[in-house]
């Protein structure tokens, strides 16, 4: 019976579920893509994760420099000396997101240069200069109407740093418990010695 829950070879057979002759031809489609085959392709393929660098799955974007992350994560593993695998991988999370919370201010920036190209080219900003307002200021705030309307880029980014804080916040207070945790373990052994 149509749109029943019985199930047939593993599929169910109802209005809401993949037919089986569906899910026959997805799986013959699926098998005509292999992913990218040059060197270029496979590149840029590489990189598909990279949308703006806040979760990125590449680390260090075009720009960037490795020694500089090398040098917050050792900065990080000198302040808290992690005395385990465990408080080491807190460690490296909290050296990442440091690094991808360094990247906010440099991405707003870029996002107003931008809305500003933007509204000079659209000649929004001769107006604004003409009502008064400063030509920098009337740049911003062009700026920043643009992006409201069009982009809402800065509270996105905002959303990004609000996350990446409750992440390092979170780390810090996970390395704290757990050093607190072995901390009272030691005391229990040296009582019970």
């Amino acid at each position: 019976m149509r749109g029943s829950n019985e199930f047939t070879g593993g599929f169910a057979l109802g209005d809401t579920m993949t037919s089986i002759k569906q899910f026959n031809a997805n799986r013959a489609n699926a098998t005509k893509s292999s992913g990218p085959k040059t060197a270029a392709g496979k590149q840029r393929s590489r990189m598909n994760a990279v949308k703006h660098g806040l979760t990125a799955a590449t680390l260090v974007l075009a720009g960037e420099h490795a020694d500089d992350f090398d040098s917050l994560r050792a900065a990080l593993q000198e302040r808290f000396q992690p005395q385990c695998v465990l408080e080491d991988e807190l460690v490296e999370r909290l050296a990442v997101t440091y690094w991808r919370l360094r990247r906010v201010p440099l991405f707003e920036a870029a996002v107003l240069e931008a809305r500003k190209r933007h509204c000079r080219q659209l000649g929004r900003m001769r107006r604004r200069a003409e009502e008064g307002a400063s030509p920098e200021l009337a740049a911003v705030g062009e700026a920043l109407i643009q992006d409201a309307q069009y982009g809402d880029a800065f509270r996105k980014l905002g959303r990004q740093e609000i996350t990446l804080m409750t992440v390092a916040e979170k780390t810090l207070r996970t390395l704290a418990d757990l050093r607190r945790v072995d901390q009272e373990g030691q005391g229990r052994a040296l009582r019970a010695a």
